[in-house]
């Protein structure tokens, strides 16, 4: 989203890099519509205070068709904690590099509500299991 500023233009995209070690493997395109190089994708719902947090539904997509579970994924600038919250969603290891000991308290935290939000819904999902066989 572009955004206005007196000194100077900023940028209105992010770039993402997709690298591999080896050949890389085929894209997990679920259909012909995901097979764009733009997406649009609103950040008004943030979970952080880091300024550049990225839309976790964007981060998932992207983690999901350029990687397969139990695949390691490197982020390199960790910010705010989006992609790993992503791979442990999505069943993928994950490893990353922050210089900002804030940010990195911020990703520690993030995962930690993750760890716990994913051990609500399997012990809700266990209940809601037992009272369906009765």
């Amino acid at each position: 989203m572009p955004s206005l500023h007196k000194r100077n233009w900023r940028n209105g995209f992010e770039i993402c890099l997709y690298v591999t070690k080896g050949a890389p493997s085929r894209f997990n395109f679920v259909s012909q519509r995901e097979c764009v190089n733009v997406f649009a994708y609103s950040n008004r719902q943030l979970c952080t205070a880091h300024p550049t947090e990225k839309p976790l539904p964007a981060v998932e997509l992207l983690v999901q068709v350029s990687s397969n579970p139990g695949d390691l994924v490197l982020d390199p600038f960790l910010g705010s904690g989006t992609t790993p919250v992503a791979c442990k969603r999505l069943g993928r290891r994950f490893m990353g590099f922050e210089k900002s000991p804030d940010y990195i308290a911020m990703t520690r935290q993030r995962l930690r509500r993750e760890e716990r939000s994913t051990k609500a819904q399997r012990r809700q999902h266990g209940a809601k299991a037992k009272n369906t066989y009765r």
